[in-house]
């Protein structure tokens, strides 16, 4: 299995191999981690006490107990809430254009007749639709995506370009040597085979943290309670990330495709450490 971590150079992105990382292994920031555990212990406390007292056979002698609590539950609630509240806020949107990488207009010449997502002022060739842009939020949706970027992940042998280029792994005369930023676009591509709309589907530029350097994930968009979500696969975590996460873990996000079009659209809402980060560096 191989893992990756981009280095930025200014008209590139560059992978070198990193040490394994996933969600399992590496922790959320250690603020993330105290509001996590905090709401947890407020949970089973209530959890203990309300249904401790609600055994009793006296109903009258259960709510006076829990009413001689409640300044306690009080606050407990309260410092419960204090410390969500003081939890950096995330809202991720995408706005203003930008002109796509080099690397992912030589992309499109070159797959632009099968990938639907390129724009025909960018090498275009593709008939078929874009689609929807989002597909269902059934688990069985993303864990398909998942399966297939695992696979892919899994299949690589790392290989560093020294002309930096986006391909399709596996194509008749092309192996699966590759870097990070085809695992992206060969992911595109099975999962393009497999039904799901390109539109859903769209390579992302980050920042890893710690000045690690500029990195290619893959979103995918689905149909959220309150609207469409992202969801993002990336080959240093095993399991889907949402932005929120990637953002405790440090991670900026930068830009994103938008299938059809040729511009590229930049990262507009950054949690306020993130932005003072960036404007630090």
């Amino acid at each position: 299995m191989n893992h990756y971590l981009l280095c930025a150079t200014q008209h590139r992105l560059c992978c070198g191999a990193a040490e394994a990382t996933s969600i399992g292994q590496k922790p959320l920031q250690r603020e993330t981690f105290h509001y996590l555990f905090f709401s947890i212990l407020v949970t089973k406390i209530l959890i203990f006490i309300l249904h401790k007292d609600f055994l009793s056979p006296d109903l009258s002698l259960a709510i006076k107990k829990v009413r001689r609590r409640s300044p306690f539950l009080a606050l407990l609630l309260l410092a419960s809430a204090a410390l969500m509240a003081n939890a950096p806020a995330f809202a991720l949107a995408w706005n203003g254009d930008m002109e796509p990488l080099a690397q992912y207009r030589t992309y499109c010449q070159t797959y632009g007749d099968r990938d639907p997502g390129c724009a025909t002022s960018l090498g275009g060739k593709a008939v078929r639709s874009i689609g929807i842009d989002r597909v269902d939020a059934g688990q069985a949706t993303l864990g398909m995506a998942l399966m297939v970027h695992r696979q892919v992940v899994d299949d690589l042998v790392y290989r560093a370009d020294r002309e930096d280029r986006w391909e399709v792994l596996g194509t008749p005369g092309r192996g699966m040597a590759g870097d990070c930023d085809d695992v992206v676009m060969t992911t595109i591509a099975r999962l393009l085979r497999r039904g799901y709309p390109r539109a859903a589907l769209r390579a992302t530029i980050v920042r890893l943290p710690a000045n690690g350097g500029y990195h290619l994930i893959l979103s995918v968009r689905r149909q959220g309670g309150s609207g469409v979500e992202e969801i993002f696969l990336d080959d240093r975590h095993h399991l889907p990330m949402r932005p929120e996460q990637l953002a405790a873990e440090g991670y900026v996000f930068i830009a994103q495709e938008v299938p059809g079009r040729r511009h590229w659209q930049r990262a507009v809402s950054q949690p306020a450490l993130m932005v003072a980060e960036r404007e630090r560096n």
